[in-house]
Parts: C-alpha cells; structure tokens; sequence
C-alpha cells in the first residue's frame, strides 16, 4: 500500500492546533464544547512525540533537545505558577520536561551502549537511571506511560521491528484515559506509523524556536482571556 506524503512541518503544525484546541477546553471548562475541545486534543501528543522521536532517531542529537526542551519547560513551569491558583490547573502537565525525561534516558542508553562490556552490565548500569527518570515522568502529563511510549517510538524508528510497532500502539492507548480518548490516540498512533512518509523539505517555517515559544506563550494568552472574561 502506497503511504501517504506529509511534510513534517505541516504535522507540527497540526500538533500545535490540536494542543491549542485541547488547552482551550481545559481552560474553558464550563464551557459546553470543553468536553469535545479536549477529546480532540488528544491528537496531539502523539503527533509531537512521533515528530520528536523520529528525529531523535535519525539525527542524534541530544544535547540540542535537551537544552532546548529544558530551557523552555522550565520557564513554561514557572509561568505556569501562578496560573494553577487561579484556575486549579496542574503546573505538572508541561509535556517538555516530561520529554526532556525521556531524551535524558536515551541519551545516558546510548553513552552506556558505547562502554566495552557485555550486554548484562550495560543493563544493570541503565536500570536505574531508565526506573528515575520513569518515576520522575509520573507527575507531569501522561505520566510514566507517555514516557514507555516515547521510549517504544524511539527504538521502533532506531529498529524498525514489529516488537517496537505493537509496544508503541499498545501504549498509545493506554496513555488516555478519556472517554474515546484511548481510541483517538491510537488511531492517529497508527496511521503515523504505518500510513505515512515524512518529507522534511520544503520547510514551511524556518524558525525552531515558534514550536517552543508557542508552547508557554499560548498557556499565557488563554489564562489571561479566561481571567478576564
């Protein structure tokens, strides 16, 4: 069957749409359409932890996402801060640090990969680093299951083996709990996977930063509508 050709910045695109949708549900939750506002939203974190993963994969760069999504998670968790009294919503559901936890895991995999000892002790040497920063995964959005899904995403584009596959769909799954939810991601998991090529050119916008900007700023400018309306 023929895949279908996307460009990869009309799926961040996409990604960034669909978050938006859902915020505006979580923000407008008296709102009659909130319910359907969040349901669509689901969409969103495979898509950005599909786009993540394949491009962690293919490039190797660790250290650049780390910084980035450490510098932006964290000033999104801070301005998020005073948002959470105001409306009771979680500072914890900041998905760049709950990615940050999962570059940080396979960037350690990798140093560990390239020690000369044998596969056992690689393991036992990654366990606890991978189970700390699983654990630490918990509080923020998706919790430890987004991270197992991150992680089974990465090794599926590193691997390209049906073990990979199946991991990554059952987890997709499992990482929402809403009604439909659960179906939604799974279905969009799905055709990610095996309906699509990406294309990465033409680039539509040049800038890496808008993906990272937008994220604490959108949170800004929906609390403040929501304040003021």
């Amino acid at each position: 069957m023929k895949k279908l050709s996307i460009n990869q910045d009309v799926l961040k695109i996409a990604a960034l749409l669909l978050m938006t949708v859902d915020h505006v549900g979580m923000f407008f939750s008296s709102s009659l359409c909130a319910q359907t506002c969040r349901l669509i939203g689901r969409a969103s974190y495979p898509l950005f932890a599909y786009l993540l993963m394949m491009n962690l994969a293919k490039y190797q760069i660790f250290d650049k996402y780390l910084k980035r999504l450490g510098f932006f998670g964290i000033i999104t968790f801070f301005l998020c801060i005073p948002i959470q009294f105001i409306f009771k919503v979680p500072v914890t559901f900041n998905i760049l640090l709950g990615f940050w936890l999962v570059v940080a895991a396979l960037c350690f995999y990798h140093k560990i990969e390239k020690l000369k000892c044998n596969k056992f002790l690689q393991l036992l040497l990654f366990s606890p680093l991978f189970i700390l920063c699983a654990v630490a995964a918990i509080p923020f959005a998706y919790n430890f299951l987004g991270f197992l899904f991150c992680f089974c995403l990465y090794f599926y584009f590193l691997k390209k083996t049906p073990d990979w596959l199946i991991l990554s769909l059952l987890l997709s799954y499992l990482i929402n709990f809403d009604f439909c939810g659960p179906i939604i991601s799974l279905l969009v998991t799905a055709f990610l996977l095996l309906g699509i090529q990406i294309k990465s050119k033409p680039r539509l916008l040049h800038h890496w930063w808008f993906f990272y900007v937008y994220y604490p700023a959108h949170i800004v400018v929906l609390a403040l509508i929501a304040y003021f309306l």
